[in-house]
C-alpha cells in the first residue's frame, strides 16, 4: 500500500470544487495529478 487513494466517483463534485479543497487543505494531505 503506497497510501494513496482512487477517486471512486469524479462527478461526486466539480473539479473547481475539488482543486480549491486541495488549495485550503491545512496538512497539505490533499494533492491532484494530472
Amino acid at each position: 500500500d503506497d497510501g494513496y487513494a482512487i477517486v471512486l466517483d469524479p462527478a461526486a463534485a466539480p473539479e473547481e470544487r475539488i482543486r480549491e479543497a486541495a488549495r485550503n487543505c491545512p496538512t497539505r494531505a490533499i494533492s491532484l495529478a494530472s
